[in-house]
């Protein structure tokens, strides 16, 4: 028996003649949960999004980074009904969605407090179920996780993302892991063509530039420089700035200054020079 929530067989996306994604198989079975680990804007999220439309599947976002009290804001709180001036359970969009079908998305899920992975362990495991033992006065104490519910989350992981954890172990083994990364120079140049209406010489400049800052970075434990950011230079660029001057704008305000302007050896300063060495020898930035 077919026991897979989501299917796809021979799934391709292109950006204009460029092909991004070429016959891609990828198959969800029921009770198999999946994390996408990857760098901040090298488009997780998106994709999950794309999964979703082409299957149909209705998919509620949970922002984990959001969350500062999960029992509120994973299971529910305590209300005044409008009508009778009396209390009323109102559940949580969490605790809504688990009882449908469809994909729930725990987007950066490394953000989220320690009392709430608590919360999420026994929605993981093989009981799938939401304990409410801690709302008070609901009806329910158990909601069961609706059969064709999947769990997808999305991590940022590294230092350089503020705010982010090293995810609990027990909650990390829940989930089959999706390592993503970020398009090839040539991708994204093609995609900041498409979105912004840019020239291919400015998308040239700018993610030429981005792809030696990424490889700068892993190099030396830097920051890097995401896909948003390239997307801004490209917005600028389409303002009416020209592509060195949209990159000195959104790039090395990212970096370190170190002991300020003159300070060379700093991270601003290395960040800087490589957006130099891109125009050196060229007459239009």
């Amino acid at each position: 028996m077919n026991n897979s929530i989501i299917e796809i067989k021979g799934v391709s996306k292109s950006l204009g003649n460029k092909k991004v994604l070429e016959d891609i198989n990828l198959t969800i079975r029921q009770g198999e949960f999946v994390t996408i680990l990857g760098p901040s804007g090298c488009g997780k999220t998106e994709i999950i999004k794309l999964l979703c439309k082409r299957t149909g599947m209705p998919l509620t976002i949970i922002q984990m980074g959001t969350i500062t009290d999960p029992t509120e804001q994973l299971i529910g709180k305590m209300d005044i009904d409008s009508i009778t001036g009396g209390t009323v359970f109102d559940w949580a969009e969490f605790a809504k969605a688990i009882q449908k079908p469809g994909v729930i998305l725990l987007d950066e899920i490394n953000r989220i407090p320690k009392n709430g992975e608590n919360i999420l362990f026994s929605c993981l495991d093989k009981t799938r179920e939401l304990s409410a033992s801690g709302a008070k006065s609901s009806d329910k104490r158990v909601i069961p996780v609706h059969p064709d519910c999947w769990f997808v989350a999305t991590a940022n992981i590294g230092d350089e993302f503020t705010g982010t954890k090293e995810i609990d172990a027990a909650l990390e083994n829940r989930f089959m892991k999706v390592e993503l990364d970020y398009l090839t120079q040539a991708l994204e140049k093609k995609m900041l063509v498409i979105r912004e209406g840019i020239t291919e010489n400015d998308a040239e400049n700018i993610t030429l530039v981005a792809t030696q800052i990424r490889t700068l970075a892993r190099k030396e434990d830097m920051k890097s420089v995401s896909t948003r950011y390239t997307l801004e230079c490209a917005s600028l660029v389409k303002d009416g700035f020209n592509s060195k001057e949209a990159m000195e704008m959104i790039f090395l305000p990212i970096y370190d200054a170190g002991s300020g302007s003159n300070d060379s050896s700093s991270e601003r300063a290395q960040i800087k020079s490589i957006i130099q060495q891109r125009f050196n020898n060229k007459v239009n930035p």
